[in-house]
């Protein structure tokens, strides 16, 4: 029996204490029973914290002392949030991960004491409501005078103010009809109404905010909520989901209704709570408030990047060593579908035929005794995906045990570390070295715990299929530690405490089918056809023999089955001695998982080489190259900038100016024999060039590494610099240097050593030698540098801060560390005696800034971008000048020179206006919009365009005139990622040697490919995925700041998307943002550097370019028979000349010999032939074909391509009729909460193109007559 007792409090009293008897048997399930007591007695939410009393024995003098539960010494890290009782099952959770008799040793007084009798435990509770009704003070003038409001503080027969807290029924009289002057009797009336209806309530003191949800429901009435401020601006307090015909609005202030008689005399203007943007229209406010970017306070820590570290370096860090550092185990599942025919759900364009409903999933591992497929099949898809969820965590139970067997002897470290945490630190680092083995320790348990369950393309459909079971059974609403990670309807992840959702298309290539992975891994596929939209009843799993072959027609693929295959599932049918459909469809479905489970174990050996835990580091292959690319740059001493909160300005510039792959149409048709070159020669080829891995070859180039210069026009281009710590690296540089030591610190190893609760400076492993470098005012030294300190409190503090750096140099010598000390005014005097080092206090800077520590002029600037002493970006104006200015020249004036691929690229905004007058009026002729677009396109002059300085250089060096600087960033120029790219070259020529190195080839293919969309992760869109059960609930959880968006699941689930309430801008955008910029300077230099040079302009015109690709044509069968005659010795002596080893061929492969045509394929940056045709139409971006002959090749987006027949007159005649061509798509698509079977006639061949602007004729374009501005 549990006696509740607990100190009264006064009535306004903020939190309570409630203490239970217990003992040593103490475990979750009596903390648990005594915490839902408490829950009984409370009226309202609160938080709830947890402590205990114990004896401990003095294990030296044998003394006994009582130690009490105190606050300070709880249990969780933060109180719990209880509203409802299940809230409570998050604390049994809790519990059950710890383990209590540990806990009480964390907060013994020291080491001495050991617990011997646990005596009882304690709860705080805090109370965290604030009831509507109670108005504390008048209501202030603005709100009476108010001509919409109502304020109904007091009688109006009486003049007496109100205290009895029922505003909120006066407000639902008056929206009745009640008079103001009558409302006491309907009032009582409709408080009695809600006492029957929420039961009996204590102690009423007003409708609180969290029972507006069963007030709504209790009057079937919807409540909008607002509150005004004094200059008139509304904004929105709580939004009702609108579920009833009637909807009333008031007024909140300090917790007082009043009541809003008209809506539209309310407010003057309707103000975001988030941005403060103030709108004129409700409709347009609600929208923007729901995305309103605001809601997430960003943060931007400055500092350099920090890779996350796996949990075994952090784990090695603390000294603790593991063998094994990779998790070997892991789930594999596949449903199967009923496709259930579906009749009227037809629109214009699409209709939708069949209903997947889940009928059967297989499961299969590589956990020993669970190694073979197990099918289960149920038509009731509730029951189905709770057996398949209880089988994967039997497995996951499984797994523990034997994970607790390899990484057990890691786990007891981290238990005796945390037991003997305490002697001789100070208080302070010893709290946080607790927190830090704690989280460790945690940490741990889960990775020991959580298995990985790997679907196949599972992120868009088997988890889609069952998503409106599978939340309830994994319990999402209910675990603290799980999490869902989505974009758009595809599941990237779901995580659980023992269950990890994965889809393994994620590390594959785009577009990988399962039979190629099966390839890929050199895995035999095991052949198996499935009758799927013949098997649209349940009951035909009782047929007793093979369905015919016509069941087997697709009408996704637009086939049907062969005779050979055919009679395949004939022979499976005899030899597994089935007798019912049900068999069949069990064998078919176990065919999927047995080879899944060997080709994700081929796929983990690769990187299990490579000590890389694959589904435990990463959910995607994205992941795995951005952990390969900052590994390869720390060994290269690299670091990179990131922007602190006065800086916060140029990551948003930053970002405006991340451009992606240009696609534009520069010719829109041409035809061997017909078309004329710019009206001359006659078209004879069309040559497509792709850049063979542009991005990886950009990956390679210089980075901006290092400590960032800023300098802004407005302050003459004074530099600001961050040079926190310069001085600490330049001795530790210094002693490396010239004492010939080998000191590891944070700027070139990328990580600090950390010795017990202390991190260092610097570690010289061969010596043992910690290096400490001490400002002066931070460790409170007395000396010439603090002399003229007038800050009081530092006095105050300084004899603090100089004693615990002394404790902590006594801390490390008494490790067994030798430690050598530096103090900043010492420094000073080293400094003097060794001139040497300022030279290595200036590598640390960037080129331009050791020659320029004052202003700059622009004229200065723009000489350091040509010399290459400015590395970094420049914000400018510029534009493609009327003549020439400069040293560079051509016979052509610069815009004819430029016209055709125009050299600047921005996202923008065009205009109707803008786009010419031969698609002005096509928009008019066939009724298109004719709003403003924002489009990637090229143009001849820009604005306030950030460009990289390498970009920049070659804009100068080509003519271009930039006629403002706005801001310069500068940093050094590292190529920081060179190894990694080689790696990938030498990976995919060894794949090309040997057969069995195919695999190590194709996947290092996919990690090169990975690096650059490693990067581009925009943090700004990231966004949680939360789980709540009931009305009640969802309607306060929509009504949460951050809430965005709701999916309902059924059985009243919820699947909410919430802004994050802080996101750390931790990631350097700045690569990202250079990895375009060289992608961009690679394809100029194609065509101007190389074609323009090589070949005249009668003899070749552009056609198409799309990222890493360009289409030309030219007036003969081959590039060499159109090279210019006096250009054709250095053409061919680039590509047959240079047969030697480390060669370094300019834009095309070499030609000398087989092994260099071989080596050269793989060199990225180099221009390949991709297509030869003799005529290509290209109607827009990314819709274009080119033929040769009756073959052809073409992109259509949007459209599926096996659907397109006829495929050179479909573009065709688009091109001449100026009339949108159709097809039918056909596939699957997830619509109300699962898997649906569509068709859908799709416009994807438009005639309309306005990147440039189409001539009368249609085919010919010229350049916008715009100016960029990102």
């Amino acid at each position: 029996m549990l006696h509740l007792s607990y100190n009264q409090m006064p009535q306004a009293q903020i939190f309570r204490l409630f203490y239970f008897p217990t003992g040593n048997d103490v475990d979750e399930n009596q903390v648990t029973e005594a915490a839902d007591a408490i829950y009984e007695q409370q009226d309202h939410a609160f938080k709830l914290n947890l402590s205990f009393g114990v004896i401990l024995r003095n294990r030296e003098t044998g003394e006994y002392r009582y130690f009490r539960p105190f606050y300070n010494d709880t249990v969780l890290n933060r109180p719990l949030y209880i509203s409802k009782r299940r809230d409570l099952r998050t604390l049994t959770l809790r519990l059950r991960r710890m383990d209590i008799f540990s806990l009480l040793l964390l907060h013994r007084p020291d080491t001495k004491w050991v617990p011997v009798l646990v005596t009882n435990f304690r709860f705080t509770i805090f109370h965290t409501f604030y009831p509507i009704g109670d108005l504390h003070g008048p209501l202030p003038d603005y709100v009476k005078m108010n001509k919409a409001l109502i304020g109904v503080e007091s009688c109006e027969k009486s003049g007496k103010t109100y205290n009895d807290h029922n505003c909120a029924f006066r407000c639902l009289a008056l929206h009745k009809g009640f008079d103001v002057r009558t409302l006491n009797g309907e009032t009582k009336r409709l408080f009695h109404t809600w006492v029957k209806f929420k039961g009996d309530i204590r102690d009423f003191s007003g409708v609180e905010y969290s029972d507006l949800p069963d007030f709504e429901s209790c009057f079937e009435i919807n409540v909008e909520v607002y509150a005004l401020n004094q200059e008139g601006h509304t904004s929105s307090i709580y939004k009702s989901r609108g579920r009833y015909e009637k909807t009333m609005y008031v007024h909140l202030f300090k917790g007082h209704f009043s009541y809003i008689k008209d809506f539209g005399l309310f407010a003057k203007k309707y103000q975001c709570k988030f941005c403060d943007k103030l709108w004129d229209h409700k409709g347009n406010y609600i929208k923007h408030e729901l995305k309103c970017q605001d809601k997430t306070k960003f943060v931007f820590p400055g500092g350099f990047y920090k890779p996350t570290k796996t949990l075994f370096e952090d784990l090695s860090y603390f000294g603790v060593k593991c063998v094994d550092q990779v998790y070997p185990w892991f789930i594999v599942y596949d449903f199967e579908a009923l496709l259930h025919q579906v009749q009227g759900q037809r629109s214009d364009k699409v209709e939708w035929t069949h209903e997947h409903v889940p009928i059967s999933v297989s499961v299969c591992s590589n956990v020993p005794g669970y190694q073979e497929p197990h099918c289960i099949i149920n038509p009731d898809s509730e029951t189905l995906v709770k057996d398949m969820v209880d089988y994967m965590r039997t497995i996951s139970q499984k797994v523990e045990e034997m994970a607790k067997q390899r990484w057990g002897l890691a786990l007891n470290q981290i238990e005796q570390m945390i037991y003997d945490l305490g002697e001789g630190e100070e208080e302070e680092e010893e709290d946080s070295e607790k927190k830090k083995l704690k989280s460790l320790y945690g940490r741990l348990k889960a990775y020991i715990r959580q298995v990985p369950v790997l679907g196949f393309n599972s992120a868009k459909y088997d988890l889609n299929l069952i998503k409106t079971k599978l939340a309830k059974h994994l319990g999402l609403h209910e675990e603290e530690y799980c999490f869902t990670i989505k974009k758009n309807n595809a599941y990237a992840c779901i995580s659980t405490e023992q269950l990890k959702f994965l889809d393994v298309t994620h590390f594959l290539a785009p577009g990988t089918s399962y039979a190629k992975f099966l390839k890929a891994y050199q895995v035999k596929e095991s052949k198996g056809y499935f009758p799927y939209e013949w098997f649209n009843d349940v009951n035909k799993l009782e047929v007793t023999e093979l369905p015919p072959p016509s069941a087997f027609y697709s009408s996704l693929k637009n086939s049907c089955i062969s005779d050979e295959d055919y009679e395949h599932c004939q022979t499976a049918w005899t030899d597994h001695n089935m007798t019912t459909f049900k068999d069949f469809l069990v064998w078919y479905n176990n065919l999927d998982v047995r080879p899944f489970v060997t080709a994700v174990t081929r796929l983990q050996t690769f990187y299990f080489e490579r000590n890389i835990d694959v589904f435990k580091i990463a959910m995607s292959v994205p992941g795995i190259a951005r952990k390969m690319l900052f590994d390869t740059a720390r060994r290269e001493g690299a670091e990179f900038t990131l922007f602190d909160k006065n800086n916060k300005d140029l990551f948003y510039t930053i970002k405006s100016n991340i451009v992606g792959g240009p696609s534009i149409i520069y010719h829109r048709k041409a035809v061997k024999g017909e078309t004329k070159i710019r009206g001359g020669k006659l078209c004879q080829k069309i040559l497509g060039y792709d850049c063979n891995a542009l991005y990886l070859w950009c990956i390679g180039q210089e980075m901006p590494v290092g400590t960032m210069v800023r300098r802004k026009a407005e302050e003459g281009f004074k530099p600001e610099v961050r040079d926190k710590n310069i001085k600490m690296f330049q001795w530790m540089n210094f002693v490396n240097k010239y004492q010939g030591k080998d000191i590891k610190h944070a700027r070139n190893d990328g990580q600090e050593k950390r010795v017990g609760p202390y991190p260092v400076d610097g570690y010289d492993e061969l010596t043992n030698t910690i290096y400490q470098f001490h400002g002066c005012y931070f460790h409170g030294h007395r000396c010439r540098l603090t002399d003229r300190v007038s800050d009081e409190t530092w006095h105050e503090n300084r004899n603090k801060k100089f004693v615990k750096t002394k404790k902590t140099t006594a801390y490390l010598k008494g490790k067994g560390y030798k430690v050598i000390e530096m103090w900043e005014c010492d420094f000073e005097e080293f400094c003097k005696e060794h001139p040497e080092i300022h030279a290595l206090g200036w590598e640390l800077r960037p080129n331009f800034y050791r020659r320029h520590r004052g202003k700059v002029s622009e004229k200065q600037i723009l000489s350091g971008v040509r010399d290459e002493t400015l590395f970094g970006m420049v914000e400018v104006d510029i534009k493609v000048p009327e003549k020439w200015e400069g040293d560079f020249k051509h016979e052509l004036s610069p815009w004819d020179y430029f016209k055709e691929m125009s050299p600047l690229f921005c996202n923008t905004e065009v205009k109707f206006e803008d786009i010419g007058e031969h698609m002005q009026a096509h928009i008019k002729n066939e009724r298109l919009a004719t709003h403003p677009r924002r489009l990637l396109v090229g143009g001849m002059k820009a604005e306030k365009i950030l460009l990289a300085t390498p970009l920049l250089k070659w804009y100068l060096e080509h003519g271009l005139k930039v006629t403002r600087i706005y801001q310069v960033v500068e940093f050094n120029a590292h190529a920081c990622f060179k190894q990694f790219v080689n790696d990938v070259t030498e990976a995919r020529r060894a794949g090309d040697a040997r057969p069995e190195m195919g695999i190590i080839g194709d996947t290092m293919k996919l990690i090169g490919n990975s690096g650059y969309g490693s990067l581009i992760m925009d943090k700004t869109k990231h966004r949680d995925i939360i789980y709540v059960r009931g009305e009640r609930e969802t309607c306060l959880a929509i009504n949460q700041d951050e809430f965005r968006n709701a999916t309902c699941l059924g059985d009243d689930f919820y699947e909410l998307e919430m802004a994050k309430h802080k996101t750390i801008m931790d990631l350097p955008i700045q690569l990202v943002y250079f990895i375009l910029q060289y992608g961009k300077m690679k394809m100029l230099e194609f065509n101007y550097d190389f074609l323009d040079v090589y070949v005249d302009r009668s003899d070749y015109m552009l056609l198409e370019m799309d990222t890493d690709s360009n289409y030309l044509c030219i007036s003969g069968e081959n590039l060499r028979e159109v090279v210019k005659p006096e250009m054709l010795q250095m053409y061919d002596h680039f590509l047959k000349d240079y047969c030697r080893e480390n060669a370094c061929a300019a834009f095309l492969p070499r030609e000398c010999c087989d092994m260099h045509k071989k080596y050269d394929r793989r060199v990225p940056g180099l221009f390949k032939t991709e297509y030869e045709g003799d005529k290509m139409i290209g109607l827009c971006s990314k819709t274009y074909v080119v033929a040769n002959g009756d073959e052809c090749k073409f992109s259509s987006k949007g459209i599926t391509k096996m659907n397109v027949n006829n495929v050179w007159e479909t573009y065709d005649n688009v091109l001449r009729n100026q009339k949108a061509g159709s097809a039918m798509n056909r596939g699957i698509r997830a619509r109300d909460n699962t898997m649906f079977t569509y068709t859908q006639q799709r416009n994807g061949f438009s005639y309309f193109y306005c990147k440039r602007k189409v001539l009368v004729d249609g085919i010919s374009t010229t350049p916008l007559d715009i100016t960029l501005k990102p």
